[in-house]
């Protein structure tokens, strides 16, 4: 992961930092209206927790989004970006503006992530917390860690959608998490999910079926 993280730190190491002068919101609107969308990231956290009101949030969704745009989604290094404007300013999720390139590039970005061959642990936490700020995309995540990484770290993402939805047990990749998760120590999750999925499982012809059915 340390070539992930030094492209990103590329982004968010200089001007947030960088000496006494304070941007004030029109600054960081003009940064925006030009395209400087890493300048005026670096700077939302001039204007105090007490104004980040709705005009702070459309331009720091707007730099935000742009950062985005920036980095490419297969080298992994997208992921990083949105992982560090997550836990920087939760508070843009809320804000289609961000959320929804969020959104597009994420899971490519975490397929890439595991592509480029980074440290898979890292890739898997990165997976699990883009999917705790938006569980509606837990399914797709899972898919791509699934494939990516383990099929058993892909486990407690699918546990989130079998839970509320047991059509997604059909799905392959589903199925071969539960498989691989009864053979780790994961187990218990597994066999938890193959309860919930057994109908959907049962005629598959890999003994651990039966054997993490108890039966």
């Amino acid at each position: 992961m340390r070539g992930l993280v030094i492209i990103a730190s590329a982004i968010f190491a200089t001007t947030a930092f960088a000496g006494p002068h304070r941007y004030s919101l029109a600054d960081l609107q003009t940064l925006v209206g030009k395209g400087a969308y890493e300048e005026a990231f670096q700077h939302l956290g001039d204007i105090a927790p007490g104004e980040r009101k709705a005009a702070w949030i459309d331009v720091g969704a707007a730099a935000s989004a742009g950062l985005v745009a920036m980095v490419p989604a297969n080298d992994g290094t997208a992921i990083l970006v949105i992982d560090q404007i997550d836990r920087a300013y939760p508070q843009l999720l809320g804000s289609a503006t961000y959320s929804k390139p969020r959104a597009e590039k994420g899971p490519k970005a975490l397929a890439g992530c595991f592509a480029r061959g980074y440290d898979a642990d890292e890739c898997v936490a990165l997976a699990e917390r883009f999917v705790a700020a938006t569980p509606a995309l837990a399914f797709e995540v899972a898919k791509v860690v699934r494939r990516g990484g383990s099929s058993a770290s892909a486990l407690p993402m699918f546990e989130r959608v079998l839970g509320k939805d047991k059509s997604a047990c059909k799905d392959e990749d589903a199925k071969l998490a539960i498989l691989a998760g009864l053979d780790l120590s994961e187990a218990a999750s597994a066999k938890r999910l193959m309860a919930t999925c057994w109908d959907a499982i049962k005629d598959d012809g890999d003994p651990r079926v039966r054997r993490g059915h108890g039966r």
